[in-house]
């Protein structure tokens, strides 16, 4: 008997946090008590009310982002759009991060759909966007030594030294038609990614 009451104190604590909006506390005595909670058969009508506001919490911004990401699966657009995409990235990545120290939102059945897709468009923009990084090096203008700042994702240095020579006739070219200052610039930003023959 003691054991129905220490399940029904469990159950009665837990719902006193739902309803005092304490999800995190909540979602935290859950896990602690997992154990004793999931043989109350009232459980899962908690945890679904649980999870229905975390997730209302936790997934509230990932549709808005998956929308500022959309334009990518069109293709690269031009440099004047790549602020609002690495913001777009890296609000996406720190929303996911943290829904999924959420130990309960693990579980399909209490998982946000709109997290899952802002998830997948994360991943798929960060490949594109690393595929498209040579081609959106020889588009950019090149006589400003901020490209690999500006771009949306990092590369490592090997990556940016393969760019660099699969351009350096390009580059070069273009280097020789500016003036003194500004190559000099150039050259302190990208010489040292190209390869000695």
């Amino acid at each position: 008997m003691a054991g129905f009451y220490a399940q029904t104190d469990n159950l009665a604590a837990l719902n006193k946090l739902i309803k005092n909006h304490q999800l995190d506390e909540a979602e935290s005595y859950y896990q602690q008590n997992k154990a004793a909670l999931d043989k109350v058969g009232a459980t899962k009508k908690l945890l679904a009310k649980l999870s229905q506001e975390l997730n209302d919490h936790y997934a509230d911004g990932a549709p808005a982002i998956t929308a500022k990401l959309q334009p990518l699966a069109q293709g690269i657009p031009d440099a004047t759009a790549w602020a609002g995409i690495k913001v777009a990235l890296q609000q996406g990545r720190a929303l996911v991060d943290a829904y999924d120290k959420i130990g309960l939102l693990h579980d399909p059945a209490y998982r946000s759909a709109a997290i899952d897709e802002l998830n997948r468009m994360l991943e798929s923009s960060h490949a594109r966007l690393m595929e498209g990084m040579s081609q959106s090096f020889a588009q950019y203008s090149q006589d400003t030594p901020d490209f690999f700042d500006r771009y949306p994702v990092a590369a490592d240095a090997e990556k940016r030294s393969v760019i660099i020579e699969e351009h350096r006739a390009v580059w070069l070219n273009r280097l020789a038609a500016l003036d003194q200052d500004k190559a000099l610039v150039l050259i302190k930003a990208y010489a040292p990614l190209l390869r000695s023959e």
